[in-house]
């Protein structure tokens, strides 16, 4: 199990998608950082499991975000399959660029991921590059 606790957001998906972890995010009431970090981790870091176990991170949002951009949590319960299947998720921003959010061998259940993008950006889920899910990020007043 790597060390995630402790790391920005971007570094701790980068790292679950080189991994291949089944993982499942929650956010924390309070935060004090700049950036959002992994508060904590269950099991903990160096430590032998299971390839099937879920890893449960706990994320601590950003203290501010700037104005037009929305701090939330993607979820979408993915069917379960027998092996692992290449999930990614990307964001289409209203600029037209396309950013990866995240990319793992994933074996089912649900999928959540936390993310920081601006208002009308698209979040779009797929699955062996067949999109299974879309929704657009609104700004919450």
């Amino acid at each position: 199990m790597p060390q995630l606790a402790g790391l920005e957001l971007s570094k701790a998906l980068e790292l679950i998608g080189e991994a291949g972890i089944n993982f499942e995010f929650r956010l924390e009431k309070s935060g004090n950082e700049k950036e959002a970090l992994v508060a904590s981790q269950r099991p903990a870091a160096d430590t032998t499991v299971p390839s099937s176990t879920v890893v449960h991170l706990a994320l601590t949002p950003p203290q501010t975000i700037d104005e037009g951009e929305v701090f939330d949590m993607f979820r979408y319960t993915i069917p379960s399959n027998p092996y692992p299947l290449i999930v990614r998720l990307d964001a289409l921003l209203p600029s037209g660029e396309r950013v990866r959010l995240i990319a793992v061998d994933y074996p089912g259940g649900d999928f959540t991921v936390p993310y920081r993008l601006p208002a009308n950006s698209a979040l779009v889920l797929y699955m062996l590059n067949r999109e299974l899910y879309r929704e657009t990020v609104i700004l919450n007043n």
